[in-house]
């Protein structure tokens, strides 16, 4: 019988989620490991890579009970064993420096995850500190939402709006605070009912 492997991890929970591709040079620590066992289940599944990146600077937002890396693609940010995350309020931004653990493949599908081994500092940004520094796309009442596009920015009189796409939520928020929230069916002008919020100040 042909010899079928799997990946195991003992110390954390799979959670599904993806991420755009870093092409930053690795770290001269930086590392690919990969850890494998046999199936007793026959079942074959994809080799996780885990790379290790020391001292890497990057933004994360609190979204509910979400950590996201911004900008990206799908960027959820987990954490390995006593790894924690900035002290962030619902909506709030932080540049964060920390030692991170890069995870793809494995059976959960990850495409360049960071799990946060060791948080060494974090700064709390404003929005518009943000935007300055980030190249966010900027919403429109036909943009069409997806996860290679999940973050936008938006003025409007003289206010400046953030909105998320995580999971099946759109998020959108407001100096740091939650400014609505509500569900979608389908990818496609997920936008109508922010823009109808701002038209007619009906709370959805």
């Amino acid at each position: 019988m042909k010899k079928i492997t799997v990946m195991a991890l003992s110390t954390l929970i799979f959670l599904s989620g993806c991420s755009g591709s870093d092409s930053e040079a690795e770290s001269s620590e930086a590392a690919t490991k990969v850890q494998a066992a046999t199936s007793e289940t026959g079942c074959i599944a994809d080799a996780l890579d885990i790379s290790y990146k020391k001292d890497t600077e990057f933004y994360i937002m609190r979204v509910n009970d979400d950590y996201i890396q911004i900008p990206g693609t799908c960027n959820w940010i987990y954490l390995t064993q006593g790894g924690v995350y900035p002290n962030l309020r619902n909506g709030q931004i932080a540049k964060v420096t920390a030692d991170v653990e890069i995870y793809d493949g494995g059976e959960a599908g990850y495409m360049g995850n960071y799990f946060i081994k060791e948080l060494k500092d974090s700064v709390i940004l404003q929005y518009e500190n943000v935007v300055k520094d980030i190249d966010l796309p900027t919403a429109t009442e036909t943009e069409k939402m997806n996860y290679g596009n999940h973050m936008l920015q938006y003025q409007h009189n003289d206010e400046l709006y953030l909105i998320i796409l995580n999971r099946q939520y759109i998020d959108v928020f407001l100096n740091d605070e939650l400014f609505m929230e509500y569900e979608y069916d389908q990818l496609g002008n997920v936008l109508s009912p922010f823009f109808e919020k701002l038209r007619t100040d009906t709370v959805f």
